[in-house]
């Protein structure tokens, strides 16, 4: 009836494209009491009710999701070809599982809506390419951000030691190129430094950079919500970064260095600073980089000149 919401009160499976409208010769919206196994793309000119089951996009091509936001319950990326390409905004509240394939997302993906509602992250395989959003508890503990591009997952997981506060979040994002600093040497302000372990910095890695930014629901996007005071480690998976030559980074050598945000334009993003590095793990090729801090910024990859970079050298 293409005045009522599709049905779906058991599990089935939907090998065409779904779209949905307010237009009377189109079905409404999508009503799910059971999980959705969808092969195509969704476009969602209408509504989703998802009460607390799961959508399951598993496609072999590239599937879109687009239209109007979207919220569900459980979201499973299980695809053995091809992305899942989102162009708007999606909150999962349940559990965003992801076994296989890619999302490429040019609007946020949101886990979680609250500190008490913060959702849950399945994790095997894949990347995020745009931003992810996620809430925290009220208490110390982490969240894994999978972001990266197509093909490379350069995932980051913030630990706090202490708790961050009522509805705070942290959205995450892996961006190629360089950064915008505001300093005198543009995005090399600030270089080169020496970290606290006694580890010089003169440079770092062009292919791209680590954006995590703080906010909670009272505050929303903001360098004064209370996150961004907190005490935490943060891990970087630093996969297949490669030096000037071609060869993979001396992981032993490679520090998180970050450019600390503020909300007064004068203070936002002007130089580097290092962090107090707690280990390096993995091989050359593929390996994670911890420190601790405080406050959110944008994080790179730094490294001494003798294993240069592929970026200009600082003297």
């Amino acid at each position: 009836n293409a005045d009522s919401l599709i049905q779906a009160a058991s599990a089935c499976t939907i090998d065409n494209n779904l779209v949905f409208s307010a237009d009377s010769n189109a079905a409404k919206g999508l009503d799910f009491d059971a999980a959705v196994t969808v092969s195509g793309d969704i476009t969602n000119d209408g509504t989703v009710n998802c009460g607390t089951s799961s959508l399951l996009m598993n496609g072999t091509s590239d599937q879109t999701l687009s239209g109007n936001a979207t919220t569900l319950y459980n979201m499973i990326v299980n695809k053995s070809s091809g992305n899942l390409i989102m162009s708007t905004p999606v909150t999962v509240t349940g559990t965003l599982t992801m076994a296989s394939g890619d999302i490429v997302n040019s609007q946020p993906l949101t886990i979680g809506t609250s500190d008490d509602v913060t959702g849950d992250l399945n994790y095997t395989s894949g990347a995020i390419t745009g931003q992810v959003k996620r809430f925290f508890a009220n208490s110390t503990g982490s969240k894994f951000f999978p972001v990266g591009i197509t093909g490379i997952e350069r995932g980051v997981t913030v630990n706090f030691t202490s708790a961050p506060g009522s509805n705070q979040y942290l959205t995450a994002e892996y961006k190629t190129g360089l950064p915008n600093l505001s300093g005198s040497d543009a995005h090399y302000s600030g270089l080169p430094l020496t970290t606290s372990d006694g580890q010089l910095i003169q440079n770092f890695h062009e292919d791209g950079y680590w954006e995590i930014n703080p906010g909670s629901s009272s505050t929303g996007d903001s360098y004064t919500a209370p996150i961004n005071a907190k005490a935490y480690s943060i891990s970087i998976h630093m996969n297949d970064l490669r030096d000037a030559a071609g060869e993979n980074q001396d992981k032993d050598k490679v520090r998180i260095i970050k450019s600390a945000g503020s909300n007064t334009p004068s203070q936002h993003h002007v130089s580097w600073a290092g962090m107090t590095h707690v280990s390096a793990s993995g091989t050359n090729a593929d390996f994670t980089v911890v420190a601790t801090g405080t406050g959110f910024s944008t994080f790179g990859a730094g490294a001494p000149d003798s294993d240069a970079l592929p970026v200009e050298l600082i003297s």
